[in-house]
């Protein structure tokens, strides 16, 4: 995987058009023309001024957020429209990492729903598996993905809210390699980086576009030895909603709570459910059926 310098490529993602500069690996290609956003590769832009929110590695103000990643890259992310990188490290891990905390901070500026959370298309509509990093969201899209539903996107997952849709996302997995081995991927699986235990998987898909939203379901674990999936009303509902957010802490800080509660509300028809998984013992299949039963699919 390469970037390329001065030398710019359409791709479709997110329900977005990017003109990039970095190759956007497993995003649809698109029709040369004008683009939403667009992604260079530079010398980066100066630290957000009177940052309103900020961490180890980032700072965010409501238009303009910074990612400085060692070893690997430098991302800031402007008025929603422009990305600009400046990489430190190979070439796939300054992708990869393009396509998680910063395009999520790209979306937020743009004044989307973004919940961290993987989406798979069912013959029902779209599924959101949404859960905090390591709650296994992506493993449980890929044992929906070898049940043969589509997966829409991993991780990151753009919500439109007229009508309420999920947008398709670059179609790759990232998995351990014990996920790897069990749903049989090593011939395509790619180690992101060494000694990290975490594979990119491409996964082709024949769904893209945007796909009503079905469902959405809030992984957790528990010391029980079984799955189960309970619907989430009122508000149990909205806290679970509002603690999935993809970058909580920037959309908390730069987003004003009124606005999140109405990119919440417009949810409000969508059925929701928490799903228990046991805590002890690796329960994807299991966890799969229980959805599937509960859900109708």
């Amino acid at each position: 995987m390469t970037w390329r310098v001065g030398n710019s490529s359409n791709y479709r993602c997110h329900g977005l058009t990017f003109a990039s500069e970095i190759v956007l690996e497993g995003a649809d290609l698109a029709a040369s023309g004008a683009a939403d956003v667009t992604i260079r590769i530079g010398r980066g832009s100066k630290r957000p001024d009177k940052p309103l929110c900020s961490g180890a590695f980032f700072e965010s103000t409501r238009d303009s957020y910074q990612l400085d990643v060692p070893t690997i890259a430098r991302y800031c992310v402007h008025d929603g429209t422009t990305i600009e990188v400046e990489p430190y490290g190979e070439a796939r891990s300054v992708q990869h990492f393009l396509l998680g905390s910063p395009m999520a901070a790209l979306l937020l500026q743009r004044g989307m729903l973004v919940v961290q959370g993987s989406a798979v298309a069912t013959s029902s509509g779209a599924v959101i598996l949404a859960g905090q990093t390591a709650s296994g969201k992506s493993a449980l899209a890929g044992a929906f993905y070898r049940a043969g539903w589509s997966l829409l996107t991993d991780d990151v997952c753009a919500v439109g809210l007229n009508p309420v849709a999920v947008n398709s996302g670059p179609g790759f997995l990232c998995l351990s390699r014990r996920d790897v081995d069990d749903f049989k991927f090593a011939d395509v699986a790619v180690e992101l980086r060494s000694n990290a235990d975490r594979f990119v998987v491409p996964v082709p898909s024949a769904q893209r576009g945007a796909v009503p939203l079905h469902a959405v379901c809030f992984l957790d674990s528990w010391n029980e030895e079984f799955t189960r999936v309970a619907p989430l009303t009122g508000a149990a509902r909205s806290a679970a909603l509002l603690s999935s957010l993809y970058h909580r802490p920037v959309a908390e800080a730069c987003f004003p709570p009124m606005e999140r509660l109405r990119q919440v509300s417009a949810l409000a028809q969508v059925p929701c459910y928490k799903v228990w998984r046991p805590r002890a013992t690796r329960s994807i299949q299991a966890t799969m059926d229980e959805i599937c039963t509960a859900l109708s699919l």
